[in-house]
């Protein structure tokens, strides 16, 4: 799957749970301990965004990214 696809998939999913639970992209980006622009840059499908940046964020929406082994 082409890494673009990967990282939209992620950031969409981000950005849907931060809605679900009712929280702003300050409150996000508190729990997070990234700034604002940090999440907003996630919210808006960064794709080059930093791993550690998706996991922060998806920490403070109450998510974990796990890792799948695929077949080469």
């Amino acid at each position: 799957m082409d890494r673009t696809v990967v990282v939209l998939r992620m950031t969409t999913a981000l950005w849907q749970r931060r809605e679900e639970l009712g929280l702003s992209v300050e409150q996000v980006a508190e729990r997070s301990g990234l700034t604002i622009e940090e999440v907003e840059a996630v919210e808006d499908n960064d794709v080059d965004s930093p791993f550690q940046r998706l996991a922060l964020y998806a920490e403070a929406v109450g998510l974990q990214f796990e890792l799948q082994r695929i077949p080469a």
